[in-house]
């Protein structure tokens, strides 16, 4: 016999301000079976990393997991005095996982009659959460991206507060460089994120051209240490131009540049953070 059936898809909202997302799982509900489940994303964690190089796959994954945990002790009290005036799910939603300004967000919503509501789930799984996936893996990560992956391991180490914003100019060239640290005695010190997850591998190399010069010409009017926060392609038939891109930056003035990427934010937060400890 048919029943019907309501869902909730729960997006993952990396940046609130640019509001990009992904579907991370489904809450379905059919009442007169009193079946409830939540079916969080078990796998692709490393597609999201691969576009959200900030984000904290091991939180998200516990969170999903308490939640899938949790469900299963509102499908035994959805039927209870706790839900007998309003019976929505909206409501379970909510007592599920209240809405506020987190980075999980409850989505769209829908419904229909389904003779199996664990099949249906499945299928819903599979077309608004593992497709959704294979659909966003052809998303750039940007400059701000590996930024952000940086930003998350400075704040880890309790030195982002110690970053300021620095303008430099040469002639017509005018650069903002948002993460910068200057110690009494010492040459300021720029962080410059560059990604270059590109669609053309003639253009990882240009843009490390690019920066070489810019950087050179900027260096011109006030000397300063550079360090090139680097995202790799996701292509491996990219990593070439990748390396030969690495070592442009690197043919920088001896000691005045170094490289560091996404996979080693934390070792580098680390020993960011000791030289900022250094006595002048």
């Amino acid at each position: 016999m048919k029943t019907p059936f309501k869902y909730l898809v729960l997006r993952y909202m990396h940046d609130c301000f640019t509001r990009e997302f992904v579907n991370v799982a489904i809450l379905l509900w059919a009442p007169r079976r009193g079946f409830l489940r939540f079916h969080p994303l078990e796998e692709s964690f490393d597609r999201l990393l691969k576009f959200f190089p900030g984000a904290d796959r091991g939180s998200l994954s516990r969170t999903l997991k308490f939640l899938k945990g949790r469900a299963i002790s509102l499908e035994k009290t959805v039927g209870s005095d706790l839900f007998e005036s309003q019976k929505t799910l909206e409501v379970i939603a909510r007592a599920l996982l209240p809405i506020d300004d987190s980075s999980l967000q409850w989505g769209m919503e829908g419904g229909g009659i389904t003779e199996d509501p664990e099949r249906i789930l499945e299928e819903l799984y599979e077309r608004l959460v593992t497709r959704h996936f294979h659909r966003r893996t052809s998303i750039r990560r940007e400059d701000k991206d590996v930024q952000h992956a940086f930003d998350l391991a400075f704040r880890a180490k309790s030195i982002l507060q110690c970053f300021s914003e620095q303008t430099y100019s040469a002639g017509e060239l005018v650069e903002v460089f948002p993460r910068s640290w200057t110690a009494p005695g010492r040459q300021t010190r720029i962080l410059k994120s560059l990604s270059f997850d590109l669609e053309d591998a003639s253009g990882i190399v240009a843009k490390a051209l690019s920066w070489r010069g810019r950087i050179d010409l900027l260096r011109g009017s006030r000397p300063f240490v550079v360090y090139y926060l680097l995202g790799r392609p996701e292509e491996t038939s990219k990593q070439a131009a990748f390396n030969q891109a690495a070592e442009v930056l690197k043919a920088g003035p001896q000691g005045t540049q170094f490289l560091a990427e996404v996979s080693e934010a934390d070792s580098f937060a680390e020993s960011f953070a000791q030289e900022i400890a250094m006595p002048a």
